[in-house]
């Protein structure tokens, strides 16, 4: 299965997916993100980072582009903020 780049301005994701974006030094750079919409994915009071809703009174993970982590102990992801992202593709099926 191919799956080609989707233009950020075509369209969002809705869960992981390959991200693409130049830092920026202007390196291209391909990893595994999501995009997380306003007031989407609830944040515990404490976390370091995070946006408040006053009409829900609950923490959120600020809204934007997040690439996963698998190997920090205290942060499953961390917003990318060095360069924009433009597009995105499905991840691929995993070996077997």
């Amino acid at each position: 299965m191919i799956t080609s780049w989707i233009s950020v301005e075509k369209e969002l994701p809705t869960g992981n997916c390959l991200a693409f974006y130049k830092n920026w030094a202007g390196n291209e750079r391909i990893v595994r993100a999501f995009y997380a919409r306003q007031y989407e994915i609830e944040q515990p009071p404490n976390a370091e980072y995070q946006e408040y809703n006053e009409i829900t009174d609950e923490y959120y993970l600020p809204s934007g582009w997040h690439e996963c982590i698998d190997n920090w102990e205290e942060y499953s992801s961390i917003f990318i903020h060095e360069g924009t992202v433009t597009h995105w593709m499905p991840l691929p099926e995993y070996p077997i």
